[in-house]
């Protein structure tokens, strides 16, 4: 009984301890976000008055360990306590590397994690982490004040009785609070941001990162008629379109109209415009984060706001590069993952790009990074882009791709960019009409670039030049000189860009949009100013300029630009398409008619704005001037918008996944590659591998759609279905068999198997016939019945139109 309460007397010091360990995490992870990262007093106190969270994981481990800890230690103490030790130091060491991930990302670690292979994790880790002595001393201190702290504690021993006031407390805890439920509300707190400064890092990773695990192995779907409803729902909230049916229910009429005609003459030679996209990396409307910033680091941008038309109020749609190319050029919903981000098939869909491309536009792309991570070469090619350049070892001199990547930087200087776009139209100039679209690097982590300390001396002399500047506003720039540096050569860059385009011929007859990807990654902001980043147009053509304060979307940008090539020139566009949001808003006093929502980092969609009202996992704001948030209860607006994102992430979802965008999807296409009819088939319990078509494509083919559908039986529910396999050349799709809303199909009973496959043809799929085959891995009976494979082809060089209906 003597060695029982002794031990019971030492379990409770250790798990004292272990809170005593986290509280001082804590108190140094305050600290560091204060005096390294410039947040001010008020937040960083968020971290250290929160330590209420540390209760709770504190009180779950106590428990858990108490019965192994008592039993081990009646026979071997030192190993009992050295183990229990152990936990305490694992503990403390993964927090700091929590808290340090927390201070480089602004965003406590979570789900994230999974959208990325490993390769690509090591080079985001690699690029967005530069070492330096105060990284690596609050790093040290915030794992060593803990571990001295155990070293002093190490004799000291709690009575037995208050262990037993200690274990009733903590299983009390444990069963009354559902502390997983805090996470996944994010109660408490005013909005996601501060949340994640007060929330225990290592129990948000492990919370986060389990029920994305888990929600991957259950449907992703809901049943037919849960998607009707959703989608009446969702076009009667949106009664600006016409839609004609539920089962698609993105696909609406264009009825866009055009809102920026009136605002520029028309081109000298009658065709349409040449257009150049410039999307500039972590390009925020604020890049201070104070209110009402007054220093500038981008004065040739600025400049052209001036001259042109400028929307300040516009909104990206993700928190990330991943959202830009699908929301600007595409207008397209998010899916799971993003749009442009799928691990298996990105559905059919129209664009910006398909569009222009049947009017007579080439388009190029450019983007300076090495190993792109958001997939953009499949969304590029699917749009059929004429060449996509990005830095590989065969077009960069071999000693400077190795110093890239020795010094883990993403990719070329943005200079280096703009000089290969000039040599490249040099030696490949395009007809008119044409369209570049060019994306910028520089101002991403590390923030860095060849020269960058004499832009950092530019900086300094920004600051002491100008006088109106706040001092916060002024200690911010001061601490991240490298940062700002960026934004000043990025436009520099920007400005040498655009003098070599006005040297071309087709000058004169080009318009220009500027945008950013997404905010300023590298400084905190509230729920909806992070996304707040500039829209700008400005060409030779214009006859005026305007600033706009209306609110609008990187998702306005096609129907936008559609609308104003449709109406101003010889330019067909399809009656009817899928996209997201209208025609930009050009009123000049600050108003939002969009409703929209958000994708995180780690592709949760928990934000969203309608009107004058924004909501996220926090609860309910009214959106005001300047993207002020003020906080709103009121229940019913809030369960209101609720619904709607619920409604929204669903059909996201069911459309993306179920490839229903399209309703006439075959109308993308001109050209009859194959067509295959098979009224009965089965697969032998003993194949592997069955073959449903075999084709050649036709040369000069350039996007191929393969249309496939089946009635498929299984045996019963424990039957382990094939997967559906598309290849040509080195392309490969796998896909699972499964129903348009995610449902499995290996239920015993009849069911039908419908999906599109988009192939891209170019030198790397080329080569080799298109082959769709079944691939099993395990011996199971399956009927198939009524087999539907339809190939089609887009050729550039037919006239377009459709050729073969559903």
């Amino acid at each position: 009984m003597t060695k029982l309460k002794e031990l019971l007397g030492k379990w409770a010091s250790m798990t004292v301890c272990l809170f005593l360990c986290l509280f001082l995490t804590r108190l140094v992870f305050a600290l560091e976000l204060h005096f390294r990262m410039d947040l001010e007093w008020g937040r960083s106190m968020i971290v250290l008055s929160s330590a209420w969270q540390d209760l709770f994981p504190t009180a779950f481990v106590g428990l858990v360990a108490l019965v192994p800890f008592v039993l081990l230690g009646m026979w071997l103490p030192k190993l009992a306590k050295g183990i229990y030790i152990a936990v305490i130091v694992l503990f403390v060491l993964l927090t700091t590397m929590l808290n340090e991930y927390y201070c480089n990302m602004m965003m406590p670690l979570d789900h994230v994690v999974m959208m990325y292979s490993m390769g690509d994790l090591t080079g985001i880790v690699a690029s967005s982490v530069v070492l330096s002595f105060s990284k690596v001393f609050w790093f040290l201190l915030t794992l060593l004040a803990p571990v001295a702290l155990l070293i002093v504690l190490r004799r000291w021993t709690m009575r037995w009785y208050v262990a037993i006031a200690l274990a009733v407390l903590s299983l009390v805890l444990t069963l009354s609070v559902n502390y997983r439920k805090i996470i996944r509300e994010e109660r408490f707190y005013g909005s996601h941001e501060d949340f994640g400064l007060a929330v225990n890092q290592l129990s948000y990773s492990y919370v986060k990162i389990t029920d994305y695990i888990r929600k991957k192995q259950e449907d992703i779907g809901n049943d037919d008629q849960t998607i009707k409803e959703a989608a009446k729902r969702y076009q009667t909230l949106h009664s600006e379109f016409y839609f004609p049916d539920t089962e698609y229910p993105f696909y609406h009429r264009n009825d866009d109209n055009d809102v920026i005609g009136c605002f520029f003459n028309k081109t000298t030679d009658s065709l349409p415009p040449n257009f150049v996209f410039i999307i500039v990396e972590g390009f925020g409307q604020y890049l201070t984060s104070v209110d009402k910033p007054r220093l500038s680091f981008t004065p040739f941008i600025d400049s052209l706001k001036r001259e042109g038309l400028y929307w300040k109020n516009c909104l990206s749609t993700a928190e990330r590069t991943f959202g830009a190319l699908p929301s600007i050029f595409a207008s397209a919903p998010y899916g799971m993952h993003g749009f442009g981000f799928y691990l298996d098939v990105m559905p059919e869909h129209r664009s910006l790009l398909t569009d222009m491309l049947r009017n007579g536009y080439t388009t190029d792309y450019f983007y300076g990074v090495v190993t792109p991570t958001s997939r953009f070469d499949e969304f590029l090619q699917q749009n059929l882009v004429n060449y996509i350049y990005k830095p590989t070892i065969e077009n960069v001199d071999s000693a400077r791709y190795a110093s890239l990547s020795e010094n883990h930087r993403w990719g070329i200087d943005d200079r280096e960019l703009f000089e290969y776009i000039e040599q490249y139209k040099t030696g490949h100039p395009a007809a008119r009409p044409h369209n570049d679209i060019v994306m910028t690097i520089t101002t991403h982590e590390p923030f860095t670039f060849d020269g960058v300390e004499k832009y950092e001396q530019k900086v300094r002399d920004i600051v002491a030049q100008t006088d109106d500047a706040s001092s916060d506003e002024k200690k911010i720039v001061l601490g991240n000189t490298n940062v700002y540096a960026c934004y000043i050569y990025m436009d520099e860059c920007v400005r040498n860009l655009i003098d070599y385009y006005s040297t071309l011929p087709e000058y004169a007859n080009t318009v220009f949009v500027i945008t950013g990807d997404h905010r300023t990654a590298h400084k905190p902001y509230n729920s909806i100013v992070k996304y707040n980043v500039p829209l700008l147009i400005w060409s030779p053509l214009l006859k005026e300029s305007k600033t706009m304060d209306a609110v609008t979307s990187h998702l306005c940008i096609t129907p936008t630009l559609n609308a104003y090539l449709s109406n101003n020139y010889d330019y067909k566009t399809s009656p009817f398409n899928h996209w997201l949001a209208p025609v930009v808003d050009t009123a000049t006093a600050f108003r939002n008619t969009l409703k929209q929502a958000f994708m995180l980092n780690n592709r949760d969609v928990t934000q969203y704005v309608n009107g004058d009202y924004f909501i996220n996992a926090s609860g309910l704001y009214e959106l005001q001037e300047d993207m002020n948030l003020k906080p709103c209860d009121d229940k019913s607006i809030h369960e209101r918008l609720k619904s709607e994102l619920d409604d929204f992430n669903m059909l996201s979802c069911y459309a993306v996944h179920g490839n229903k965008l399209l309703n006439e999807r075959n109308d993308l296409y001109n050209v009859m590659v194959a067509e295959s009819y098979k009224q009965d088939d089965v697969m032998a319990a003993d194949e592997e591998y069955h073959r449903l078509i075999k084709t050649e494509i036709k040369q000069g083919v350039s996007l191929v759609g393969v249309n496939i559908s089946f009635d498929i039986q299984s045996e019963d529910s424990l039957s382990v279905l094939p997967t559906l396999v598309v290849t040509k050349g080195s392309f490969s799709r796998y896909i699972p068999l499964v129903s348009a809303t995610g449902s499995p199909l290996n239920t015993g009973r009849k069911e039908r198997f419908e999906c599109a496959v988009v192939v891209p043809v170019n030198k790397d799929s080329e080569n080799g016939d298109l082959k769709v085959f079944l691939w099993r891995k395990a011996e199971t009976f399956l009927n198939l019945s009524d087999v539907r494979v339809n190939v089609l082809g887009y050729d550039p060089n037919m006239q377009s139109g459709k050729l073969w209906g559903r």
